[in-house]
């Protein structure tokens, strides 16, 4: 197993658990979760931050 393939996995999995779990009744809102789980999205990107002292 691949570090890709674990990502994959982990996503897979997360999407499963929200569509296990909750139910999204507002439309919207559900068809968002489902975009997303389906382009696999489901984590934001990362943010690098400095410190303020460091700059």
């Amino acid at each position: 197993m691949t570090i890709f393939d674990l990502h994959q996995r982990i996503l897979d999995d997360c999407c499963d658990v929200v569509h296990s779990l909750i139910q999204i009744a507002d439309g919207r809102a559900r068809a968002f979760m489902d975009k997303h789980c389906e382009r696999r999205n489901a984590w934001p990107r990362a943010a690098v931050a400095i410190p303020e002292g460091d700059r």
